[in-house]
């Protein structure tokens, strides 16, 4: 019968969706000391490139999609074949809990992601408020864009201050 994989495959997918909420044994087990990575809700049918200049914030929410210990964090941008310099921060924040990290655009790579280490870790709970989060532009030139996306459902983006049904192609991270 093929229940049983299937039933196997699904305890898997499970426990590597929030492995925090498990013994370190089990998360060991399947994890291999790897890093567990939740993208935001998103539709990725289509998507468009977001200019985010010096000294520019984009502010929006999104729904939990799990309840992770968040370390690090990753966000979609495109530098202009490398030649974006600056640096970006990137807020979190749950109810009344936040965190912020940071990072620079050298060596980044074009439509990619750029990895933003948090400066203490996010616990994120599914059954918490919306998630807000602020992109800013702390220094740099005007060739950085940012991917964003249809958005799926709770998620929206302030862009030049209207709120879109789109949100950005945001990476979480947790060990």
């Amino acid at each position: 019968m093929r229940v049983r994989p299937m039933l196997a495959m699904a305890s898997v997918l499970w426990i590597l969706a929030g492995c925090r909420q498990y013994p370190a044994s089990e998360c060991e087990k399947y994890l291999a000391a790897g890093d567990v990575s939740v993208r935001v809700p998103m539709d990725d049918s289509s998507n468009a490139a977001i200019p985010l200049n010096d000294r520019q914030v984009l502010a929006g929410t999104f729904a939990p999609p799990a309840t992770l210990h968040v370390k690090r964090a990753a966000v979609q941008i495109g530098n202009s074949g490398g030649a974006a310099q600056g640096k970006i921060a990137l807020k979190l924040c749950q109810d009344e809990r936040c965190t912020i990290g940071r990072a620079e655009l050298a060596g980044s790579k074009d439509n990619d992601y750029l990895p933003v280490t948090l400066e203490s870790e996010f616990a994120l709970q599914q059954s918490g408020g919306v998630v807000r989060y602020e992109l800013a532009r702390e220094s740099g030139d005007d060739k950085l864009v940012v991917w964003v996306y249809p958005a799926q459902g709770k998620e929206s983006l302030t862009i030049n201050g209207n709120p879109e049904s789109k949100v950005l192609n945001l990476m979480l991270y947790q060990r």
